[in-house]
């Protein structure tokens, strides 16, 4: 009896040795590799959603996509300057300057669209995001916004004091001193601005 205890014990250390090496011989776990993402012109169905980093540029209908249109995607890479349907999600960062009627986009407008690069004064239409680090200095009506005003955009370079549309938004650090009626700044009042701090 003794010695099949014996024997077990044995048994079981040499397992446990055995599965130690086995442990201390196999690295850790190696992920496998990711695939490869797809960064060309893409075609899909209007169904589908639109890929991040990607614009409609086209439509079309299809008997493909049961009932829905066909939309050419473009990624957004190094342009700075895009032609889009009026349907496409504009990438962060860019301004909508232009509107105008186009018949392949399935009866949306066609927008230019326009990077933001730090440029000191941007023309954007009023239906563009202002973007972060701008304010609306100035609005008119303008032929090629679709029905909207044009904004004029000015970059906020930490002046001191500023005049912005009410419709504008308001710089953090910056505090309104002033209100005046302003018949450039499409029915809103011009805000007096002052950095504070």
């Amino acid at each position: 009896m003794r010695s099949l205890r014996h024997h077990v014990m044995r048994l079981l250390a040499g397992a446990a040795l055995l599965l130690g090496a086995l442990i201390a011989t196999t690295g850790p776990a190696q992920a496998a590799p990711a695939a490869p993402t797809y960064t060309g012109p893409l075609t899909v169905c209007g169904n589908s959603p639109i890929p991040a980093g990607y614009v409609i540029t086209d439509e079309e209908t299809t008997n493909s996509c049961g009932g829905y249109r066909l939309y050419y995607l473009t990624q957004v890479t190094t342009q700075t300057s895009l032609l889009v349907c009026g349907n496409s999600p504009i990438p962060g960062g860019w301004v909508i300057t232009d509107e105008e009627s186009w018949n392949t986009c399935g009866g949306y407008l066609r927008y230019t669209i326009q990077k933001v690069a730090n440029q000191a004064s941007l023309l954007a239409c009023g239906n563009s995001t202002v973007p972060a680090g701008y304010v609306i200095t100035d609005e008119e009506s303008w032929n090629t916004c679709g029905g909207y005003l044009r904004y004029v955009l000015l970059l906020v370079n930490g002046q001191s004091s500023l005049q912005v549309c009410g419709n504008s938004p308001i710089p953090a650090g910056y505090v309104v001193t002033m209100s005046n009626s302003w018949n450039t700044c499409g029915g809103y009042q011009l805000l007096s601005l002052a950095k504070v701090g």
